[in-house]
């Protein structure tokens, strides 16, 4: 905390008013940098030439993500920070679950096999491909001599995932 609070220009006494422990600050950033890669996936739901097919919905998503390394790096650690702060990780993931709604309602608006709920659902599946993508591949930015590109593999996954729900929905 002493770091982040030279890092940021405050005291350590400043820092420590809002959040009395690492693992508070980590359920924020986790909720602030989520919620900032939502808004940006949002917008391309909302673009002009929004995707429409799974394949182009899988690339949004990827692309989405960008540069946003330090996401996957705290979602492979939101369960260790939430049991370490559960009266704050329950606020904190009320307010990601109402994000994850939004979201989600956007993704069934623009994919027509889709059934209500089904977009909350890719939602968290994203979200967990992230967390897991990042365990495995140990780097954000991937590891080229194990072959793993976190975001190659995620937009695979996702295409996947598409794939056998629009197939799902079509029998």
């Amino acid at each position: 905390m002493a770091a982040v609070a030279e890092r940021a220009g405050i005291a350590k006494g400043t820092l420590f008013l809002y959040f009395p422990a690492k693992d508070v600050l980590s359920l924020a950033l986790i909720e602030r940098l989520l919620g900032d890669w939502l808004d940006a996936l949002d917008a391309r739901l909302g673009a002009p030439r929004p995707p429409t097919a799974p394949g182009e919905l899988a690339e949004a998503v990827a692309e989405s993500l960008g540069a946003r390394h330090l996401l996957p790096l705290l979602l492979g650690r939101l369960a260790q920070v939430r049991d370490a702060a559960p009266e704050h990780a329950a606020a904190v993931q009320q307010a990601i679950g109402a994000r994850l709604d939004r979201t989600g309602a956007l993704v069934e608006s623009r994919l027509s096999f889709m059934k209500r709920g089904d977009g909350r659902r890719f939602a968290g599946f994203v979200l967990t491909q992230l967390a897991g993508l990042q365990h495995v591949s140990g780097t954000l930015t991937g590891d080229a001599e194990a072959g793993i590109e976190p975001h190659a593999s995620l937009r695979r996954t996702v295409r996947l995932y598409l794939r056998g729900l629009k197939a799902k929905r079509a029998d």
